[in-house]
Protein backbone atom coordinates (compact mmCIF):
# COMPACT_ATOMS: atom_id res chain seq x y z
CA UNK A 1 0.00 0.00 0.00
CA UNK A 2 1.47 3.05 -0.79
CA UNK A 3 0.83 6.69 1.38
CA UNK A 4 -1.45 8.05 -1.30
CA UNK A 5 -3.99 4.26 -1.08
CA UNK A 6 -3.32 4.76 3.22
CA UNK A 7 -4.53 8.36 2.62
CA UNK A 8 -7.17 8.04 0.67
CA UNK A 9 -8.22 4.55 2.84
CA UNK A 10 -7.89 7.06 6.24
CA UNK A 11 -10.52 9.67 4.43
CA UNK A 12 -12.93 7.03 3.87
CA UNK A 13 -12.94 6.18 7.79
CA UNK A 14 -12.83 9.83 8.56
CA UNK A 15 -13.66 12.43 6.36
CA UNK A 16 -12.35 15.30 8.67
CA UNK A 17 -8.89 13.72 8.19
CA UNK A 18 -6.30 15.96 5.94
CA UNK A 19 -2.91 14.09 5.58
CA UNK A 20 0.13 15.62 5.81
CA UNK A 21 0.88 18.11 2.91
CA UNK A 22 4.24 19.44 1.38
CA UNK A 23 3.69 22.20 -0.74
CA UNK A 24 6.23 23.36 -3.40
CA UNK A 25 7.26 26.35 -5.74
CA UNK A 26 4.64 28.82 -3.71
CA UNK A 27 5.21 32.31 -3.96
CA UNK A 28 4.45 35.36 -1.12
CA UNK A 29 1.58 36.33 -3.36
CA UNK A 30 -0.35 32.77 -3.06
CA UNK A 31 -3.55 32.99 -0.25
CA UNK A 32 -1.52 30.03 1.46
CA UNK A 33 1.33 32.24 2.91
CA UNK A 34 -1.47 35.13 4.01
CA UNK A 35 -3.52 33.18 6.38
CA UNK A 36 -3.37 30.82 9.41
CA UNK A 37 -3.06 27.37 8.66
CA UNK A 38 -4.12 24.92 11.17
CA UNK A 39 -3.39 21.36 9.50
CA UNK A 40 -0.38 19.73 8.70
CA UNK A 41 0.83 21.87 5.58
CA UNK A 42 4.57 22.36 5.39
CA UNK A 43 4.48 25.71 2.60
CA UNK A 44 7.93 25.55 1.20
CA UNK A 45 9.25 29.25 -0.45
CA UNK A 46 12.67 30.30 -1.83
CA UNK A 47 14.53 33.18 0.10
CA UNK A 48 17.99 34.38 -0.85
CA UNK A 49 18.74 35.37 2.83
CA UNK A 50 17.50 35.57 6.77
CA UNK A 51 16.66 39.22 6.20
CA UNK A 52 14.47 38.14 3.08
CA UNK A 53 12.42 35.02 5.43
CA UNK A 54 12.03 37.54 8.07
CA UNK A 55 10.40 40.41 5.86
CA UNK A 56 8.12 37.99 4.30
CA UNK A 57 6.99 36.08 7.76
CA UNK A 58 6.51 39.24 8.89
CA UNK A 59 4.59 40.37 5.84
CA UNK A 60 1.27 39.00 7.26
CA UNK A 61 -1.80 39.47 9.26
CA UNK A 62 -1.09 37.02 11.26
CA UNK A 63 1.38 36.40 14.09
CA UNK A 64 0.38 32.97 16.20
CA UNK A 65 4.09 31.00 16.47
CA UNK A 66 7.15 30.66 14.31
CA UNK A 67 9.79 27.91 14.05
CA UNK A 68 12.72 28.63 12.55
CA UNK A 69 15.63 25.85 12.41
CA UNK A 70 19.28 26.10 11.35
CA UNK A 71 22.84 26.72 14.01
CA UNK A 72 21.66 27.47 17.02
CA UNK A 73 22.64 31.22 17.06
CA UNK A 74 21.64 31.89 13.91
CA UNK A 75 17.85 30.48 14.45
CA UNK A 76 17.99 32.72 17.85
CA UNK A 77 18.96 35.89 15.67
CA UNK A 78 16.11 35.14 13.20
CA UNK A 79 13.51 34.13 15.85
CA UNK A 80 13.89 37.22 17.44
CA UNK A 81 13.03 39.49 14.42
CA UNK A 82 10.10 37.50 14.08
CA UNK A 83 6.69 39.20 14.62
CA UNK A 84 5.21 36.01 16.15
CA UNK A 85 3.70 35.02 19.76
CA UNK A 86 6.18 32.87 20.27
CA UNK A 87 8.96 31.04 18.96
CA UNK A 88 10.43 27.53 18.66
CA UNK A 89 14.14 27.01 17.84
CA UNK A 90 14.60 23.86 16.21
CA UNK A 91 11.52 22.60 17.35
CA UNK A 92 7.53 22.36 16.69
CA UNK A 93 5.70 21.71 19.56
CA UNK A 94 8.06 23.19 22.70
CA UNK A 95 5.77 26.02 23.30
CA UNK A 96 2.68 23.99 22.88
CA UNK A 97 3.67 21.65 25.49
CA UNK A 98 4.94 23.72 28.26
CA UNK A 99 1.77 24.75 29.69
CA UNK A 100 4.28 26.81 32.36
CA UNK A 101 5.03 29.28 29.14
CA UNK A 102 2.33 31.77 27.61
CA UNK A 103 0.62 30.95 24.75
CA UNK A 104 -0.91 33.30 22.30
CA UNK A 105 -0.23 35.49 19.15
CA UNK A 106 -0.09 39.01 17.73
CA UNK A 107 -1.83 41.22 15.02
CA UNK A 108 -4.75 39.09 14.17
CA UNK A 109 -3.66 36.05 16.38
CA UNK A 110 -5.02 37.36 19.08
CA UNK A 111 -3.97 40.20 21.48
CA UNK A 112 -3.96 37.85 25.20
CA UNK A 113 -2.11 35.13 26.68
CA UNK A 114 -3.42 32.14 28.35
CA UNK A 115 -0.73 29.79 30.29
CA UNK A 116 1.85 30.68 32.48
CA UNK A 117 2.13 33.79 35.19
CA UNK A 118 1.00 36.21 31.78
CA UNK A 119 -2.56 33.95 31.52
CA UNK A 120 -3.14 34.26 34.83
CA UNK A 121 -3.00 37.61 34.65
CA UNK A 122 -5.05 37.78 31.79
CA UNK A 123 -7.82 36.43 33.91
CA UNK A 124 -7.80 39.45 36.08
CA UNK A 125 -8.90 42.58 36.12
CA UNK A 126 -6.48 45.41 37.15
CA UNK A 127 -8.35 48.71 38.99
CA UNK A 128 -5.93 51.20 40.50
CA UNK A 129 -7.80 53.03 43.30
CA UNK A 130 -6.50 56.23 45.00
CA UNK A 131 -7.91 57.68 48.59
CA UNK A 132 -7.25 60.87 49.47
CA UNK A 133 -4.64 61.05 52.07
CA UNK A 134 -6.10 64.46 53.77
CA UNK A 135 -9.78 65.69 53.17
CA UNK A 136 -9.99 69.41 51.84
CA UNK A 137 -6.47 69.25 50.99
CA UNK A 138 -5.28 69.49 47.11
CA UNK A 139 -2.42 68.27 45.61
CA UNK A 140 -0.91 70.34 42.72
CA UNK A 141 1.48 69.52 40.23
CA UNK A 142 4.58 70.95 40.77
CA UNK A 143 4.89 73.77 38.04
CA UNK A 144 8.31 72.47 37.22
CA UNK A 145 6.94 69.11 36.84
CA UNK A 146 4.08 70.36 34.39
CA UNK A 147 5.63 70.98 31.51
CA UNK A 148 8.81 68.76 31.60
CA UNK A 149 8.01 65.52 33.11
CA UNK A 150 7.38 63.18 30.08
CA UNK A 151 4.81 61.66 32.60
CA UNK A 152 2.42 64.07 33.40
CA UNK A 153 0.40 66.07 30.70
CA UNK A 154 0.74 69.88 30.88
CA UNK A 155 -2.02 71.52 32.24
CA UNK A 156 -2.45 75.44 33.87
CA UNK A 157 -4.54 75.56 37.00
CA UNK A 158 -8.19 76.55 35.46
CA UNK A 159 -7.87 73.17 33.51
CA UNK A 160 -7.12 74.32 30.00
CA UNK A 161 -5.23 71.32 28.61
CA UNK A 162 -2.26 72.31 26.00
CA UNK A 163 -1.22 70.34 23.20
CA UNK A 164 2.30 71.73 23.22
CA UNK A 165 3.72 73.07 26.45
Amino acid sequence: MNSTSISSLVRTLDPQFYPPTVLVGVTHEMRIMREEVFGPVLAIVKIHSDDEAVALANDCDFGLGSNVFGSRKRALRVGAKLNAGMTTVNDFCATYMAQSLPFGGVKESGFDRFGGVEGLRGCCHVKSVVVDGVPGIRTDIPRPLQARSIHWFPYDPVGVVHADP
